[in-house]
């Protein structure tokens, strides 16, 4: 967490904010517009249904992960025989619980081809429990597809790699910052038809209330969060920082992509912004000469643009898209229909 001098200084901006842009009766109610906007409704509904409901329509299936904090199962929908996976949390603390409403809250309005899709959410109060009912992906994590092949071939590395992007630009633009962005965190299909970003239980997920204010208090985030080998520059010296944290991730996931080894080690957790700046493009000069039957010029280029030690300097999602490393990958997208994920029965799954 960081320290009091950081939390103080993220409110003390706020607050200037507050007081340079509005007035205190523009932001003491809500209209009436904004609670009926589809964008925003479901900010003033409740967030969960009973745990009732999820056993009248679902049946709980086998184990499939399981983390520090949660248990995910398959879950088959009575009557259709649809797959869905059920996210089984039981929060420490209410501030844990509160955090777990806004993420489901926020995730269940977004809808893109390579985003997992939240359905609904279910809670038992009187126990602490919260089950999160998500899309079902076939396939492997990235991370795992990476190891058994060692890295992706060229033509590969940029189908993944764009589709990751694509995802990262559509969570960007509602106000989502996912902060964990690493190869585990992807979920593909063995074809690659399938990209999916996953696990957002430490992203930054904005109300989407089109104000200045809102916008200014959804980005501004100053904690130390996320896999050590993938945290930004501004992230590890504690400066207040935005979405693009993620862009920085995905620089050190396209290297891991390329060659099948961290652009960066755990130890950069102790790391200070002027390591960081000494060290990186020594670390990308060598990463490249050793892989450089690998990395192309273009990839390098573009790993550059994204590993840039200052947030306002570095590429975000649109721009990555747009270089030319992806121009074919830019082409086939605008031509070919992405394939959509399916919900599949009992019968499709492999044994």
């Amino acid at each position: 967490m960081i320290g009091s001098k950081s939390t103080k200084s993220i409110e003390s901006l706020r607050e200037s904010f507050r007081e340079k842009f509005f007035s205190k009766s523009s932001t003491s109610t809500i209209s009436e517009s904004e609670r009926e906007d589809p964008l925003t409704s479901h900010i003033f509904s409740p967030a969960c249904l009973p745990m009732a409901e999820f056993t009248r329509k679902f049946r709980l299936l086998e184990t499939i992960g399981e983390g520090s904090s949660a248990v995910v199962h398959r879950c088959e929908e009575i009557g259709s025989g649809k797959i869905w996976a059920a996210k089984i949390t039981r929060p420490r603390n209410e501030e844990v619980c509160d955090a777990l409403r806004k993420e489901v809250s926020g995730m269940k309005r977004l809808s893109h081809q390579n985003v997992i899709h939240f359905e609904e959410v279910f809670a038992d109060d009187s126990q602490n429990v919260y089950l999160s009912l998500m899309e079902f992906a076939l396939g492997e994590d990235l991370l795992h597809h990476i190891n058994r092949k060692r890295f992706l071939q060229s033509r590969e590395a940029k189908t993944v790699f764009f589709r990751i992007l694509q995802g990262l630009r559509y969570l960007h633009s509602h106000s989502v910052v996912h902060r964990d962005l690493k190869a585990a965190n992807i979920r593909v299909s063995k074809d690659l038809s399938l990209v999916k970003i996953i696990d957002f239980n430490v992203a930054r997920i904005g109300t989407r209330r089109r104000s200045f204010e809102t916008q200014v208090q959804d980005l501004l985030m100053g904690s130390l969060t996320g896999s050590p080998d993938i945290r930004a520059p501004e992230m590890l010296s504690r400066k207040l920082y935005g979405k693009e944290v993620d862009m920085w991730a995905a620089g050190c996931l396209l290297v891991q992509i390329l060659t099948g080894t961290k652009a960066f080690d755990s130890k950069a957790e102790h790391a200070d912004q002027s390591m960081i700046d000494q060290s990186l493009a020594e670390r990308l000069q060598e990463h490249f000469r050793l892989h450089k039957e690998k990395v192309s010029e273009e990839a390098a280029d573009l790993i550059g643009r994204l590993l840039t030690v200052d947030p306002c300097q570095r590429m975000t999602a649109e721009q990555a898209l747009n270089h030319p490393w992806l121009r074919k990958e830019r082409k086939m997208s605008s031509e070919i229909e992405v394939k959509k994920p399916v919900l599949l029965s009992l019968e499709d799954l492999p044994e």
